[in-house]
């Protein structure tokens, strides 16, 4: 009762926050010190003049933090309260600027997480906080080579890198509290071996350019779930521990808002991946020794509505579906959908209102691991085959590079899996909270490198 009167508390201030925000009419103009309509305060941008000495010098700085607090109110393995948090430090360099090579650039990225994932506490595997992954500690995300040949036609990519920003994803999957679509469809992390941001292993990553909107995209990234240990820093950079590689491939076209009033993207791809992988059958005995899988996905993603073709408030919908063909996989079928609105507000043009939904299928095997932790505790196991996850957030654009997003959240059928002490009866979970996001690069005006991919 304490810690459902900690959500309750926890969303009843979310309620607040937003309606003061909403009812606040800030000054419509754009200000000298760099706040924007709609700002509740900006920062003096005292670092422009530094940004700019590395720019000329071809460096571009960044840096941020974001912090996931998530209460879950109602339902799951147990209710509570946690905190999830994600530090992050890049340099790109401008190799055109540092040594006269033309559309080339290395980046290096650092990143840390910590803190707990709601997960845990709503019992699924699910990252309710898009802060998943290996915690504790501070690792190298990227040492990449960046390379653009042919008039943009040909993207090269290359070093310690993974497929996150490159593959089943768009410039709104990582809008959203959750990991649900963020930067792909939860079940590619859970489905493959192929590593995720923030860990990185040797790849590759190929983009053909036919037209400026179209491309075609294909990588080839070395699996190491060794890299995913707390121990790991990221410069294990030997293959000895490899156990396949991870091939994803893409096709699609794609707009933004400089160049069409209605943007959108549509895109079709899959992966095969080489790596081993454990099948879980009945009998209890595990099976090891099994490589192949693959699977195929297909996006859209469409703005449908634009009133001031000179601003970016619009409404978007977005929609996918992601199919296991090949392989044990957790989640043989997903299918998500949802909506984003850029601005609701006229007097809040900077602010967002998201809501997404996931559908997922539930391999038999992995219902049968399940079924035999809740027997071996003397437990009711769930018999369920599918899964659904919910979430609304509203971002409220604070000052230039600061947000708060409060969030609710709700699943029904948590899997369960992977839980050693399981909760039984559970048939939903109720998650609330906020996400706060601080971009250290624009609250103070430094510089900024545009990645393209």
């Amino acid at each position: 009762m304490q810690m459902l009167g900690k959500g309750i508390g926890l969303a009843g201030a979310a309620v607040i926050v937003i309606y003061l925000t909403v009812m606040i009419q800030p000054a419509t103009a754009q200000s000298t010190d760099g706040s924007r309509p709609g700002d509740l305060f900006s920062f003096d941008q005292i670092r422009p003049a530094a940004g700019q000495v590395l720019k000329n010098n071809g460096i571009y700085l960044d840096a941020g933090y974001l912090n996931d607090v998530l209460a879950n109110v109602s339902g799951g393995n147990t209710t509570g309260v946690t905190s999830a948090g994600d530090a992050f430090f890049a340099v790109h360099f401008d190799m055109n600027r540092i040594a006269g090579i033309p559309n080339a650039s290395v980046h290096i990225t650092f990143d840390d997480r910590t803190g707990i994932n709601a997960s845990t506490l709503a019992g699924t595997q699910f990252g309710l906080s898009g802060i998943n992954g290996p915690s504790d500690t501070i690792r190298l995300s990227e040492f990449s080579w960046d390379q653009m040949l042919f008039d943009d036609h040909l993207r090269l990519l290359v070093g310690r890198i993974n497929p996150t920003a490159d593959f089943a994803t768009s410039d709104i999957s990582c809008s959203f509290v959750s990991n649900i679509t963020c930067a792909q469809p939860f079940a590619w992390y859970v489905n493959t071996s192929g590593v995720a941001y923030p860990v990185s292993t040797w790849g590759g990553r190929v983009t053909l350019k036919p037209t400026l909107p179209s491309y075609f995209r294909f990588g080839v990234y070395q699996d190491d779930p060794s890299q995913n240990a707390v121990t790991e820093h990221g410069f294990n950079w030997g293959i000895n521990t490899s156990t396949g590689v991870f091939i994803p491939l893409e096709a699609g076209v794609q707009t933004d808002f400089s160049s069409t009033r209605y943007p959108f993207k549509y895109n079709v791809g899959g992966y095969y991946d080489t790596g081993r992988f454990t099948v879980p059958p009945a009998s209890g005995i595990t099976d090891l020794n099994r490589r192949g899988r693959t699977g195929f996905y297909a996006q859209m993603q469409q703005t449908v509505s634009r009133p001031d073709p000179s601003a970016n408030r619009s409404l978007t919908l977005f929609g996918g579906v992601l199919a296991a063909t090949g392989g044990f996989q957790d989640y043989p079928l997903s299918v998500y959908t949802g909506a984003y609105q850029r601005g609701p507000f006229p007097s809040r043009p900077n602010d967002a209102l998201g809501f997404e939904a996931t559908y997922v299928t539930i391999n038999k095997k992995a219902q049968v691991q399940v079924i035999d932790t809740f027997d071996s505790l003397g437990l009711t196991a769930p018999n369920h085959t599918n899964e659904w996850v919910f979430e609304v957030n509203y971002k409220i654009a604070i000052a230039l590079g600061v947000s708060l997003a409060p969030v609710a959240q709700y699943v029904v059928h948590p899997d369960a899996i992977g839980f050693h002490t399981p909760r039984p009866g559970v048939d939903h979970a109720f998650v609330v909270g906020a996400q706060v996001v601080i971009n250290v690069g624009e609250m103070l005006g430094l510089p900024h490198w545009i990645r393209l991919n």
